[in-house]
């Protein structure tokens, strides 16, 4: 094998280790978002160049979240996640309890 070639084939790798290490960082981070996370990571790490830009292409022109809300007006209070009224009097809404089931007192914090 020349010695040029070997040289190029050593930098290509390196970039590519740089660029996998990266991509799949991003790739964990945005784990919602991406719900194929184990094949984008034979993608990322077997596809040497390739597969981190077809990851970050595909991030970049891929849908956007359809469950993403935008930020309520100022005075406005922000929706709960799980679709319930807010509480009255500034009280915390009751989370966990299934239909007929009772308030419970919250329980007193441990020293």
């Amino acid at each position: 094998m020349p010695k040029t070639l070997l040289i190029v084939l050593i930098a290509v790798l390196a970039v590519h280790y740089f660029l996998a290490v990266g991509t799949v960082y991003r790739l964990l981070q945005d784990k919602g978002f991406v719900k194929a996370v184990i094949p984008w990571n034979l993608v990322i790490l077997l596809l040497p160049v390739l597969g981190p830009a077809a990851y970050w292409l595909a991030r970049c022109f891929g849908k956007k979240k359809k469950d993403a809300q935008p930020a309520p007006a100022q005075g406005e209070a922000a929706p709960l996640q799980n679709g319930a009224a807010p509480a009255q009097d500034g009280a915390a809404p009751a989370e966990g309890r299934g239909e007929g089931e009772e308030a419970r007192p919250p329980e007193p914090p441990q020293a």
